[in-house]
């Protein structure tokens, strides 16, 4: 068995993938996988699923609440992520995702895990921090951890010497810009171990005691290139003096409004000014009154 065989310089298969034109959401989701769309490798259909994109690009406008998912050809499964902080890389905000500890959870935590249990006795997959890849690997006893178990049940480090988990060392990541969905950094962490039981048929195992033994684990990583940083430095000053701006422009338009609400009833006061009785009128009424009525004025019956 090679955990790694037919892996070196090669491509993780073709992938047919969604344009997210109906919906930004579906950017980038994986449809078919070496033209499966669905795999033939686990118990169930919700295990089998390609879900989420091939790991490298995301949907645009992520928030912390934004739940990810990405198929991972290694393991011949799809992974969970979840928000995990806030960061930058290179002056750029962009948010940070890990893989969901649910995920590697035991199916008495994790009841949706029950289709990638190995076993026909599901209390052997109740052990959290471990999944089991044996579906991947034609039947070999393998499962898959974060490196020296980080995050899983004491029972994996008990029987192994010299392990010193670090959250920082051995949980993988991945930074997003929010806007865009770009990868600006990943880091992915994975362990590989063999299940070793006590065998009486090799008198050398026979006496074993149980243990998940590491094999050896793996870092895969990358960064964003220079240029395409800089462009989504751009994009982010762009969204920034727009934000800025807008309120501007608000401010702007109220001065306008007001200034024209004062201007028209300055105007209206004038007209009525300009409307009103002149004052030789008033003149000629109180002449008449003092003085009667005119010679030539004839009454009328």
């Amino acid at each position: 068995m090679g955990i790694l065989e037919g892996r070196n310089g090669s491509d993780d298969g073709v992938y047919k993938v969604r344009s997210g034109k109906e919906k930004a959401e579906d950017f980038g989701r994986v449809f078919s996988w070496n033209g499966n769309t669905i795999l033939e490798k686990w118990k169930g259909d919700p295990c089998n699923r390609l879900n989420g994109t091939d790991g490298i690009i995301y949907q645009p406008f992520i928030t912390e609440d934004t739940v990810l998912q990405a198929f991972v050809p290694d393991i011949c499964r799809s992974l969970t992520f979840k928000f995990d902080k806030e960061t930058q890389q290179n002056g750029i905000y962009c948010l940070r995702f890990r893989v969901d500890k649910e995920t590697l959870h035991g199916i008495d935590k994790n009841p949706d895990n029950w289709c990638f249990c190995h076993s026909e006795n599901m209390t052997h997959c109740n052990v959290n921090g471990i999944i089991s890849v044996a579906s991947c690997f034609e039947g070999a006893p393998l499962f898959m951890s974060n490196p020296h178990f980080y995050g899983g049940d004491p029972i994996l480090q008990e029987n192994v010497i010299g392990l010193k988990p670090d959250f920082e060392k051995h949980v993988g990541y991945f930074d997003l810009h929010p806007m865009s969905g770009a990868s600006l950094q990943v880091r992915q962490r994975m362990q590989f171990n063999i299940e070793l039981t006590p065998w009486i048929a090799m008198p050398t195992f026979a006496d074993a005691s149980y243990a998940m033994v590491p094999v050896l684990w793996v870092e895969e990583g990358g960064d964003l290139d220079s240029f395409t940083r800089t462009m989504l430095k751009l994009l982010d000053i762009g969204i920034k003096i727009w934000k800025i701006g807008k309120w501007f422009w608000m401010f702007f338009l109220i001065i306008v409004a007001v200034g024209g609400i004062i201007i028209l009833k300055q105007r209206k006061k004038s007209q009525v000014e300009l409307l009103g009785p002149r004052p030789e009128d008033d003149d000629i009424s109180e002449r008449e009154e003092k003085d009667g009525p005119p010679p030539d004025y004839i009454p009328y019956d």
